[in-house]
């Protein structure tokens, strides 16, 4: 009985691989983004903690100073937000591109999967054809027997 093998297996595969490699980018970028907005969420404390250290500061009455090094802190961590809200909107536009990325390569895959799914649904009717034909050859052939060797008495 002769073997099924589908002619496109090896774009089958690549497109298997493909979609496995942005996959694979997806969840690089979305561990990429999950570290970003927790280095926000500490910046926000760190923010926090140091306003309420500056405003006990400055009930007690401060000097130019550390007015200055408050001016500076602020300024610190308004940049530094600021670079992580921009960080987080660079990395979630990369996401739903990459997400629409994976959704094409998914719906190759597909096609490849149901091509083959039909070439395999077609080789088993023409392998049960050859059968049925092997069968009615047989049947043929010992019907003509037997009718030929009840004629020759």
């Amino acid at each position: 009985m002769k073997k099924f093998r589908f002619e496109y297996e090896s774009i089958l595969k690549m497109r298997q691989a493909k979609e496995d490699d942005v996959k694979n980018e997806l969840a690089r970028l979305l561990d990429k983004l999950r570290t970003v907005k927790l280095e926000k969420e500490k910046m926000l404390k760190d923010q926090q903690s140091f306003f309420e250290t500056m405003e006990d500061m400055m009930k007690h009455g401060c000097s130019a100073s550390e007015l200055r090094r408050i001016q500076r802190g602020q300024s610190y961590y308004r940049t530094h937000l600021k670079t992580l809200d921009e960080k987080i909107l660079n990395l979630e536009k990369h996401v739903l591109e990459t997400k629409q990325l994976l959704l094409e390569a998914v719906k190759a895959k597909k096609i490849m999967e149901k091509l083959k799914e039909n070439a395999y649904s077609a080789f088993i009717n023409d392998v049960n054809h050859e059968e049925q034909k092997v069968i009615e050859e047989i049947v043929n052939y010992k019907n003509n027997k037997v009718s030929g060797g009840e004629n020759g008495r």
